[in-house]
């Protein structure tokens, strides 16, 4: 039951259910688009075909599709997925949710028969889940492709290190990208414009420098430019619309899940949501992942959606501020240490929702802290938040403008972090605690000697957190390795009875993330200098 959740097999022949002109609107593509080839043919699909070893006995490997949003990615991940299967050289398997991942699921790897290769989109939203199975699996001929957001790639070095994924980066579309898009938009009759099908040059060219998702709208949409198409859409809704909208694409850029449906509906009511599923407002929903579970959310056009938050987000700040908040207050009661255990999709949500440097601070800026103290009274038994709620008063402390004002928020952060401990003990809690007492001793406290060696205790505490998991993540280690040669570089002397064990621990990550030449290059530095 575990393992058909988390999977779905890749059909190897042709299937029917083509959703038609959904696809082309924003929706993600099915087999059977795929089987009626809806989609246009790009370049990275015979680069990701043809990367994959046709061997049996291919080992280990992780290969990563970057790209902007809306530049076709899933579209992409899914075609190459179906072109594999129907090769038959391996198992494909579309990761469907990869959230509630056990040892039963390692085990049913274990079992198949014959090389696996897993597609997984969203890879970010997955990595720790990924790197469990993995730890936990026997089977070696596993090759992982995944497809994930360009911005989220310093993510995922953290995670698996730079060594130890290839990736392929998606490219603009080129003059015969415009033209297959154009040929297969006329084929369903969803041109906008006469000045398409007479292929005037200008306004092909023009359509270049968009990601295909924005280009198919364009097109659909006479052409008009992206700024035009959003203002119309902005002026159409009302303020009840904007609002729902943008808790939805609030959580669907968090965790691709998207949100539960009564959640949106305290906020603006039900017959709103039902006329916006129904099309019946300029803003369009959708149900997400039908087929797995019902009352979750998304956006239609999920490539609109994220320029269109952003936008919303230079004219109303005080909307998305309001949609945080709804978000936040919202997913709650749905939250609690038994969903987190079993990796619920609300669980997963509010971990990204709260995320300080890829989420809240980009949105929110000068309001950020002012989320947090909102945010407080629901969420405080979350160690989660208090450990984002320490990194943002640790930023905070890094761009002070006065000393007063830098040991202030220092001191606020520490205070933080230990409550985070004090909540629940985790590797990323016992990180962070790490992170701020280094960077106590980086300024030169008085007691920056006793800092630094709680900091190292801290440290090896995550790292045996980790290993009674059957984990081995980069982030101790990078938070020795960096905090320490800032340490020496500010003057800072390693108490001599720490010197081996730091030695050890750098010579440690040196061979185990030995691909990995940012983390090589830095502890080389530090080896010379301790």
């Amino acid at each position: 039951m575990h393992f058909d959740a988390d999977f779905e097999m890749v059909p190897n022949a042709e299937v029917g259910g083509s959703s038609g002109n959904k696809f082309y609107y924003g929706h993600p593509p099915t087999w059977g688009d795929l089987a009626a080839k809806l989609d246009v043919s790009r370049t990275e699909n015979s680069i990701l075909i043809n990367g994959i070893p046709e061997t049996v006995d291919f080992g280990r490997q992780l290969h990563v599709l970057f790209g902007k949003t809306g530049s076709g990615k899933t579209t992409i991940l899914k075609r190459v997925a179906y072109s594999l299967a129907s090769k038959g050289i391996c198992h494909v398997l579309w990761t469907s949710e990869l959230g509630r991942l056990s040892r039963s699921t390692a085990s049913t790897l274990d079992l198949i028969d014959g090389p696996v290769t897993l597609v997984v989109d969203n890879l970010a939203d997955h990595a720790q889940a990924i790197s469990d199975v993995l730890s936990l699996a026997e089977k070696e001929d596993i090759y992982i492709l995944g497809a994930e957001r360009s911005y989220r790639e310093e993510y995922l070095l953290k995670t698996f290190g730079s060594g130890w994924f290839t990736k392929t980066d998606v490219e603009p579309l080129a003059k015969l990208d415009v033209r297959r898009l154009i040929e297969a938009l006329t084929d369903v009759a969803l041109i906008g414009s006469h000045r398409a099908l007479q292929g005037q040059r200008g306004f092909l060219n023009s359509l270049r420098s968009d990601p295909i998702a924005i280009a198919s709208c364009r097109v659909i949409n006479d052409f008009k430019p992206l700024t035009r198409i959003l203002d119309d859409l902005i002026s159409s809704s009302s303020r009840e619309e904007l609002l729902a909208f943008s808790l939805v694409s609030i959580a669907e850029h968090c965790h691709k899940s998207g949100v539960r449906s009564e959640i949106v509906s305290r906020e603006v009511g039900g017959r709103v949501i039902v006329d916006m599923l129904n099309g019946k407002r300029a803003l369009s929903l959708k149900e997400v992942d039908q087929t797995r579970r019902t009352g979750f959310l998304g956006a239609e056009n999920s490539t609109l959606s994220e320029v269109l938050l952003a936008k919303l987000n230079e004219r109303d700040p005080d909307l998305i501020f309001s949609a945080f908040e709804a978000l936040a207050n919202g997913l709650s009661p749905y939250v609690n240490r038994s969903t987190i255990r079993a990796r619920a999709p609300e669980a997963k949500l509010s971990g990204r929702l709260f995320d300080f440097d890829d989420i809240v601070e980009k949105f929110l800026g000068l309001r950020t802290e002012e989320f947090y103290d909102k945010a407080r009274e629901a969420w405080r038994w979350n160690s989660r938040f208090w450990e984002q709620y320490a990194l943002m008063k640790l930023d905070h402390a890094l761009r002070a403008k006065s000393e007063e004002e830098k040991w202030d928020s220092l001191s606020e952060a520490l205070q933080r972090a230990r409550h985070s401990l004090a909540v629940e003990k985790h590797a990323f809690g016992l990180n962070t605690l790490a992170k701020v007492l280094m960077t106590f001793a980086s300024c030169g406290h008085k007691d920056s000697v006793s800092h630094f060696s709680e900091a190292l205790l801290h440290i090896k505490s995550a790292i045996e957190f980790e290993k009674k998991h059957r984990r081995s993540s980069q982030h101790p280690y990078s938070t020795l390795i960096i905090g320490t040669a800032d340490l020496l570089d500010n003057g800072f002397d390693v108490p001599f009875a720490n010197k081996k064990e730091i030695t050890e621990m750098v010579l440690y990550a040196m061979g185990r993330w030995d691909k990995d030449e940012v983390l090589r290059d830095k502890s080389q530095r530090l080896l010379r200098k301790i």
